[in-house]
């Protein structure tokens, strides 16, 4: 999947977990309703639920803005002139790992193919040599180039406006939740729903570092 389609799955992934989220604090009279089935646990389950759902989110937010940075960069024009010298120098390991495989080849030993008892046409292995080494140089550019794009990216900056979307949105949920009969809006709640969401974009993380350094 391109970047371009992931970044836009994020966005509606996003659009959708908030819809989530409003949709649960639409309801009238929720804690009387859970308290009768959880009791004394109640409490601690509900803010259990908020942190999960505002740690999504979070996580959702800095994915977007995420890919959203990544696609930026690579259509800006420094981005461009970058990725044309890494083309070139590419294009340079392809012409030697293809001059290796005609050097390495066998240009008298010829294979062919029985396909349904008849004989193919005559192929050389180091005309798949020098396909697999093109291949292969294009693969190792491509994936050059999607590493170049991340790793230029401030990371630290974009989990940070990710937590203050989160909490905005969380401003936003205690808000329209004071409309709701049998619900209320405080400012507990809204600490309870940044602290979900710190604790989502501290997961994701330091799993991309744990990743990154293997």
């Amino acid at each position: 999947m391109t970047k371009e389609r992931q970044f836009k799955l994020c966005l509606l992934l996003s659009a959708v977990w908030m819809l989530v989220i409003f949709c649960f604090s639409h309801q009238a009279n929720s804690g009387r309703i859970t308290e009768d089935y959880l009791g004394g646990a109640n409490v601690p389950v509900r803010k259990f639920a908020h942190m999960f759902e505002f740690a999504v989110l979070a996580i959702l937010y800095y994915r977007s803005l995420l890919l959203g940075a990544c696609l930026a960069l690579q259509k800006s024009p420094d981005y461009s002139a970058n990725n044309s010298a890494s083309n070139c120098a590419t294009n340079s390991a392809s012409n030697a790992a293809t001059n290796a495989a005609d050097y390495s080849g066998d240009s008298s030993g010829e294979k062919s193919l029985e396909i349904e008892g008849e004989f193919s046409t005559q192929i050389s292995p180091k005309i798949a040599n020098k396909e697999t080494a093109k291949n292969a140089a294009a693969s190792i550019s491509v994936r050059a180039s999607g590493r170049a794009s991340v790793s230029s990216v401030n990371h630290l900056k974009l989990a940070i406006l990710a937590l203050f979307m989160a909490i905005a949105y969380a401003l936003c949920d205690e808000w329209h939740q004071s409309f709701v009969p049998g619900r209320s809006a405080t400012l507990s709640d809204v600490m309870v729903d940044a602290s979900g969401s710190l604790i989502g974009l501290l997961l994701i993380w330091f799993g991309s570092r744990g990743r990154s350094a293997r």
